[in-house]
Formats: C-alpha cells, structure tokens, sequence
C-alpha cells in the first residue's frame, strides 16, 4: 500500500526529503500514565492510613493504567498519521487523527518556515514545524531532523526560483 506522500505525487514529482515524527510523542504520555498511577497510590496511602484494611484500590488503578494506555495508543498514532515531505515542486504533509489538516504548499507560496522549541523540546530534541503560506498557516508538531528539513527546502526552493518554477 502507497503511503500518503506516494499518493499525492505528479508525474514528474520526486521526494526530495521527509520529516518523521520524533520518538519523544510517546515520552509525554508515558509520563502522563505515571503521574496518573503515582497519583492514585499517593490516595491509596492517604485511605489506608485513614481507615486500615478497608480500602480497595484495584479500580481506580486499572483505571489510571486504562487512561494511560490510551495516552500512549495516541501518541502511536500520531507517529503513524503525521507526515511532512518536501518534494522538488512543493512541500506536503497531513496531520490530526480524527480532524485531519492536509497541507499542499508549491514552493514559491511558502511564505516562511518556523521552527518552535520549549523546554521538553530542548531536552528531548525535537522542534514544531510552522509553515506559512499565504493562505495557511500548518504546524507540526514534535517533529524530529528540523534543521536538516529546515536547510532542504530552502535549497530546494532556491533551485525552484531559479529554474523558472518547474522541476530540477
């Protein structure tokens, strides 16, 4: 089965590089599932020192797993929904799960490429991709290899400019 990129090409379209999701999607969610289960045994030692022996915490422990689990099955998601790839004509990507965003940007109407960092973005290494069009802005979050993506299509786009606007 063709990927969603493969999909889209024209005839004379080529992939020149595609930007992939970074591992550290799955690192929040992790972190979600043990503060959700840390927060139930932080209760569970709260009741059973308040009324020993009667305190059943099985329930609200399966359902802090059961959330968690459902943080990281997004996470996984995300990873296999979001695509961004940058061809020798323009630059395409599709992101969200149930609300879809779909970008088809031909390279002389990116108006500008931001790359955003915080924190966790700084620790772990990944960046949100903000392309500007003159009609949209899309952003791609916790996207890994920005630079290098970054530095692709502004050569790319430079080849674009000068070679008329038709591929190289």
């Amino acid at each position: 089965m063709a990927s969603y990129i493969e999909k889209r090409l024209s005839k004379d379209e080529t992939v020149v590089m595609e930007a992939k999701v970074h591992w550290c999607v799955l690192v929040e969610r992790f972190v979600v599932l043990l503060v959700l289960v840390g927060f139930v045994g932080f209760l569970h030692a709260i009741l059973f020192s308040a009324f020993p022996g009667e305190t059943n915490m099985t329930v609200p422990y399966l359902i802090a797993v059961f959330i968690g689990l459902i943080t990281i099955g997004v996470g996984f998601l995300t990873m296999k929904t979001t695509t961004l790839a940058l061809t020798n004509k323009r630059l395409v990507g599709k992101y969200g799960i149930i609300n879809t965003v779909e970008l088809n940007a031909p390279l002389d109407k990116i108006n500008d490429l931001t790359l955003k960092r915080g924190l966790g973005g700084l620790i772990l290494g990944y960046k949100t991709i903000c392309v500007n069009t003159s009609s949209v802005t899309s952003n791609f979050r916790y996207m890994g290899g920005t630079d290098a993506f970054r530095t692709a299509i502004m050569e790319e786009t430079e080849r674009f400019k000068k070679s008329g606007g038709s591929s190289s």
